[in-house]
């Protein structure tokens, strides 16, 4: 009887064991990932295209789909209280970039949020021409949007901001120079303005995580 007791036992912790102690045989990298939340976007354009405070709710959600893609970070905006926070300050500054948290500000809504770290993005310009495409008998009248955004991180475990900047472009051949919102939700994908400013996005955070320090 004891000897089958052993091995019960020693079959058991063969197949449940290594669970149980860190490291053996489970990934526990998502212990290691930042808590980040994305706390204000602002825009310098002054085309009538970016007036809509809804387009920084859109980007902002963008800002954190690319960092939780990442697999360094855990965004936190899923919360209701933290939510309500950052759609009001959206509002309230989407035009007004001069008040985008900043310095001990940014600390501070860090310490409030109970994150690591805390994103902010910018729209820094917008432009697009015109083009005229001829085939045959028929022309098209083709666009090119280009956005530049700049997208930051700051936080007590960086010794200063980190900001970076990315460029997204597209070319249609039909109209897409406005967003399109459905319900109060940006649809980036289906106009032209909407590709250049997701792809200008992802390019901003592909280069900000090549400046993060190895420890986030």
């Amino acid at each position: 009887m004891p000897s089958k007791v052993a091995f019960l036992s020693a079959l058991l912790f063969f197949l449940i064991g290594p669970t149980l102690i860190p490291g053996a045989g489970v990934d526990v990298g998502w212990a290691q990932k930042k808590k980040v939340s994305v706390v204000g976007v602002v825009t310098e354009v002054k085309d009538k295209t970016w007036r809509d405070h809804r387009i920084g709710f859109g980007i902002a959600n963008l800002i954190s789909q690319e960092l939780f893609k990442s697999g360094r970070f855990t965004v936190v905006e899923e919360k209701k209280e933290v939510l309500e926070q950052i759609s009001e300050f959206t509002r309230r500054n989407w035009t007004n970039p001069e008040n985008t948290p900043r310095g001990e500000k940014a600390l501070s809504l860090a310490r409030k949020l109970e994150v690591d770290l805390v994103a902010v993005g910018r729209v820094i310009s917008y432009s697009h021409g015109r083009s005229r495409l001829a085939i045959g008998l028929f022309v098209k009248g083709q666009q090119k949007i280009v956005v530049n955004v700049e997208v930051g991180i700051i936080g007590k475990s960086l010794p200063k901001t980190l900001l970076a900047q990315g460029e997204g472009s597209s070319k249609f051949t039909s109209q897409g120079l406005v967003f399109e919102l459905r319900k109060d939700v940006v649809l980036f994908d289906e106009t032209t303005v909407g590709r250049a400013t997701k792809a200008a996005v992802r390019e901003a955070i592909n280069r900000l995580l090549e400046l993060l320090p190895p420890s986030i």
